[in-house]
């Protein structure tokens, strides 16, 4: 089995890596298979300096100053200067972002940004934008990747032993935050991508830093695991205590920022033991479904239920900022890998701006698939392959006790005394692909205290 370009996920990272592709490499076979339950489709939007006085520049700053001089400039630089040419994209593909009665896009201000610079259609931008691609994609897992004997990239092997050969390989799997067991994200998003190159030899860049959505549902179960919107503490919603009902915010005003409110939340967990509730009661429903109609559905606000406006929550992991270390071109340090999106590290540093994550996918899904284009234009299909390595695959009884390992030791308010326990425990575990990434990751975390 072989292809010019295999594309290992299939979120809009990868479909946006594939319709470059299709588009303006039409010489070259690809192939995009399923890494496993994307996150794309929950980007509400995506940062763009559309309105004046903001530009690209300032953009580019924001994005600096987020990452606390903890991120690669060079990729924030590609970042800003390529947002408005994916704006323009999108629109030319048919998707229409919300506008503003003179014309001007409709932009949401988020924290930590000098100007309102997230476009959106409506909630919805990510699964728009991936039913306007429309690219088909296998459902296929790989779980190895090969190399000849230069140490160039080879294929893949996937699940059921098949190997895939190709000139070159994007990795766009996604992040990790799949690994804890309070996640914002699918448990499919495990890091496969990062476990894969970093099995091969690849470097891992920024793995300790970890954004936590600070507002998490945990019951009911039907929205367990969703977000709440953390802006709606602005607007009649409070936090409430478990035990005395006492609004756990009443001397911060006004609301603290994701990262800090979420170490206020799980601080307030750790001493009491019981979660944080978010109180919808004080907010005007009417209102809120009118301009988040979609959300209202998500947490089932609908009905009379006065107790269903009451959600426990806590925070998750959510957003991975580290990664799979790439250059200003996606490339890794094995000639012919590439990776882009939430799979690779290096440009958020120590915290990511709202919006940026939707437009990394959308930037460098493109740069990885030009580059990987231009690399298989100039390469053939390797024939001598080394062996395979022995490493086995992790078994879903250690994947339990990762989970609630890092639940318990690695979250908002983690210690080195935590992080050293949790390594105690990973290092009782048997080696294996992801039991080796999490050492990784622990490994890293100690190390930034």
């Amino acid at each position: 089995m072989t292809t010019d370009i295999l594309i290992i996920g299939a979120g809009l990272t990868g479909q946006i890596a594939a319709a470059e592709l299709r588009d303006n490499h039409p010489n070259l076979t690809i192939r995009i298979i399923d890494a496993g339950g994307a996150a794309s489709p929950e980007i509400m939007g995506f940062s763009a300096p559309v309105n004046l006085p903001d530009t690209p520049n300032q953009l580019f700053h924001d994005t600096l100053n987020a990452a606390n001089n903890a991120g690669n400039p060079y990729l924030a630089k590609m970042l800003a200067e390529n947002a408005l040419e994916r704006l323009e994209y999108l629109e030319k593909l048919g998707l229409e972002f919300d506008r503003n009665q003179d014309g001007s896009y409709n932009t949401l201000h988020a924290v930590g940004t000098t100007f309102p610079r997230v476009v959106h259609h409506g909630t919805t931008t990510g699964k728009e934008a991936i039913r306007l691609l429309n690219i088909k994609y296998e459902n296929l897992h790989a779980k190895q990747l090969v190399k000849s004997q230069d140490g160039a990239i080879a294929g893949a092997i996937l699940d059921d032993d098949t190997l895939v050969q190709a000139k070159a390989i994007i990795l766009a799997g996604g992040g990790f935050a799949g690994l804890w067991k309070t996640s914002t994200w699918s448990k499919k998003l495990r890091g496969d991508c990062l476990a894969m190159a970093l099995d091969a030899g690849v470097s891992l860049v920024d793995l300790q830093f970890v954004q936590f959505e600070p507002t998490v549902a945990t019951d009911p179960s039907p929205i367990a695991g969703i977000p709440i919107i953390s802006t709606l503490l602005n607007e009649g919603a409070v936090l409430r205590c478990a035990i005395d009902d006492q609004d756990i915010l009443a001397n911060q005003k006004p609301v603290p920022a994701k990262k800090k409110l979420a170490a206020i939340i799980q601080k307030h967990i750790d001493k009491t033991g019981e979660p944080v509730y978010f109180d919808f009661q004080g907010v005007n429903l009417d209102q809120f479904a009118k301009k988040y109609p979609e959300y209202v559905k998500r947490y089932r606000l609908q009905g009379g239920d006065k107790s269903a406006l009451r959600i426990p929550v806590k925070p998750a992991a959510h957003t991975t900022l580290g990664g799979i270390k790439i250059d200003e071109d996606c490339a890794t340090s094995i000639p012919g890998l590439f990776a882009a999106g939430e799979a690779a590290g290096g440009l958020h540093g120590q915290d990511r701006l709202g919006g940026n994550a939707g437009l990394e996918v959308l930037v460098f899904g493109k740069i990885a698939a030009m580059a990987a284009a231009e690399y298989a234009n100039a390469h053939e299909l390797k024939t001598t392959i080394m062996a395979k390595t022995t490493i086995p695959q992790t078994q879903n009884e250690d994947f339990k006790k990762i989970a609630s390992m890092l639940d318990r030791y690695f979250t908002p308010t983690s210690t080195r005394k935590d992080i050293k326990s949790a390594i105690a425990q990973i290092n009782e575990l048997q080696p294996s692909t992801h039991v080796n990434l999490v050492k990784e990751l622990l490994r890293q975390k100690y190390e930034s205290y």
